[in-house]
Parts: structure tokens; C-alpha cells; sequence
């Protein structure tokens, strides 16, 4: 019965769902054999835009039926790294490859550009600044490439700017935007309070990499209580 109901869920199927919750209300947030919830399912199961309002009503119906909005997903990491490296995984990015990261369903919709399912969550008290297993919040997860919609859907949220890593190399969300030349994130962070003279693990800022980078040229005479802004406007200006 319950591998039928994640089934249903991952064919966003909501009758059959709805009924199986009926009798069994607590399916809601049980857990497959990959350590999903069915929340964490109906968000991976949605990969184009066509099914994302199928995907976006299947999360609706599990939020309302009580689903965990902030549940991670459950799985020993060491087991999951030893299973690949038995069968012989080179590709740790391929599609087949699941593993936990301990993400919770408003990393997974942001991770894959589901706006209206990451607003849906944030409606319902998803919290915005919760880290996965890689100590990374939503907005860290993203900071490289995405659509800035989301990212400031995060950050009228709440999301915190000047949070670091604490793993890897102890990046901010400003310094992934400008290690990889996202102008427009860039833009955004800095917008909403993100500090670029923040430093990282190995004492590098955010300013660094964009002098470095030589895509701001103006930077003689900044003041540092208006580098935010004046970064801004250099940014506004850089193709």
C-alpha cells in the first residue's frame, strides 16, 4: 500500500492520494526506501515546466493534509558514497545518483527553479535560512546560476546574505555569485545587505574576486561605507 501511494504521488495522481490519506493520514510524512517524505517526491518528480502546476497542487494537498515542510531527507551519507563506490559511479552528478544532502523540500524546489512551489512552501512556514547536510541554506545552494526570481523570493523571505559556509571554502552567497561571474545575483545580493567585504574561509571577500576578475575597473577612492552601493552601480554598467 504505501509503495503504491509514493507512487501516485510521483505521478502527481491527487484523488488517488487524497483517498489512500484518508485511511492512512500517516503516509503524509512517511518515508520511501531512498529516504524521501512524499513532499521531497512530488517537488523531484516534477523536472519540465509542464508538470509544474500538477507538481505545485500534489504539494498543495500534502501541506494541507499535514506534510513536514521542513523535513530533511533521511539517509546515512557514508552509506550512500560506499554504495556508489561499489557499482562503479564516476559521475556523482548523473540523474540516477540519489542521495541526501539532508535537503529539505525548499532546497529541492529552488535547486530546480520551482517558484511557485518554493513560494507555496514559504507560505506555510518552510524555513528560509535551514541548512542541508553540506551546511547550505537555499539561498547558498543557488547563489551560482538561477533565476533571480527565486532568489529574491528568498530574500523578501528572509533569507540571510551574509551567512558562510562551513564547509569547502567557507563561501558567502556573494562570493559563489562573483566566483561565477553571475552579474545579475551579484546585483541582488548586494541589494539586499550583502557585504562585499565579507571574507571566507581563507580570508578572500567577495571584492577580491571581482578585482581580480577585472570586470570593475572604477574602485580608486571607494569609500567603505558606500562600497555596496557603488558596486551596485559599477555592476549596472559591466556586460
Amino acid at each position: 500500500m504505501k509503495n503504491a501511494f509514493f507512487r501516485y504521488v510521483s505521478q502527481f495522481q491527487t484523488t488517488f492520494v487524497q483517498d489512500t490519506l484518508r485511511t492512512h493520514p500517516d503516509f503524509v510524512n512517511a518515508l520511501n526506501a531512498e529516504g524521501l517524505t512524499p513532499l521531497h517526491l512530488a517537488i523531484r518528480s516534477c523536472t519540465t515546466k509542464s508538470c509544474s502546476a500538477l507538481a505545485t497542487a500534489m504539494v498543495h494537498l500534502l501541506l494541507e493534509k499535514g506534510a513536514n515542510v521542513n523535513a530533511k531527507i533521511q539517509g546515512d551519507m557514508e552509506r550512500y558514497w560506499e554504495k556508489y563506490v561499489e557499482v562503479g559511479v564516476q559521475d556523482f552528478n548523473e540523474p540516477h545518483v540519489v542521495t541526501g544532502y539532508e535537503n529539505t523540500p525548499l532546497h529541492e524546489a529552488v535547486t530546480s527553479n520551482q517558484i511557485e512551489i518554493a513560494r507555496l512552501l514559504l507560505e506555510k512556514g518552510a524555513d528560509v535560512n535551514i541548512n542541508n547536510y553540506y551546511d547550505e541554506s537555499p539561498l547558498l545552494q543557488i547563489s551560482c546560476e538561477t533565476d533571480p526570481k527565486i532568489v529574491d523570493l528568498l530574500l523578501k523571505h528572509g533569507a540571510k546574505p551574509n551567512v558562510n559556509m562551513s564547509v569547502f571554502e567557507g563561501d558567502s552567497p556573494l562570493h559563489i555569485a562573483t566566483k561565477c561571474r553571475n552579474t545579475e545575483m551579484a546585483k541582488l545580493l548586494l541589494k539586499h545587505g550583502a557585504d562585499p567585504m565579507i571574507e571566507n574561509g581563507e580570508g578572500a571577500t567577495p571584492l577580491q574576486f571581482i578585482i581580480s576578475d577585472n570586470r570593475i575597473l572604477k574602485l580608486k577612492g571607494m569609500q567603505k561605507e558606500n562600497i555596496g552601493k557603488e558596486l551596485v552601480k559599477a555592476l549596472e554598467t559591466t556586460k
